[in-house]
């Protein structure tokens, strides 16, 4: 998680975890390029919303949203969403992608805050 001094405001917070978020998402794309060359899966962070169980696709749909405004608020936002859908039943969205198990934790506990629950899962892609 960023520390931040007692006597900061949430506006500066907010601002702080911004830049970080868009420091790790340029160092991501890069990473990207470099990791997809070896052909072997890498390690998401993913952002984990509330559960679809018993869920109709308009309210998954609903969900997936409260997500990505909820990460919004947060000063994190994507222009490609990548939802991953597994045996969990969740929404769950990708903020990172890491050749490195240990670098994914590291970007965990960067961007670590209140109301967002986030995880690190190996990389999932179905051809």
């Amino acid at each position: 998680m960023v520390a931040l001094p007692s006597s900061c405001s949430c506006d500066s917070a907010l601002h702080v975890r911004a830049v970080v978020w868009s420091i790790l998402l340029m160092a991501d794309r890069v990473r990207h390029y470099r990791y997809k060359a070896h052909d072997e899966p890498g390690w998401w962070v993913l952002a984990l919303g509330d559960s679809f169980e018993g869920k109709s696709f308009s309210e998954r749909d609903h969900l997936r949203e409260q997500l990505r405004k909820n990460l919004e608020r947060n000063g994190i936002a994507r222009n490609e969403l990548v939802w991953v859908w597994d045996e969990t039943e969740r929404a769950q969205l990708v903020l990172l992608t890491y050749a490195d198990y240990g670098e994914a934790c590291k970007a965990l506990e960067l961007l670590s805050f209140d109301g967002v629950s986030l995880c690190v899962a190996l990389e999932q892609i179905e051809e």
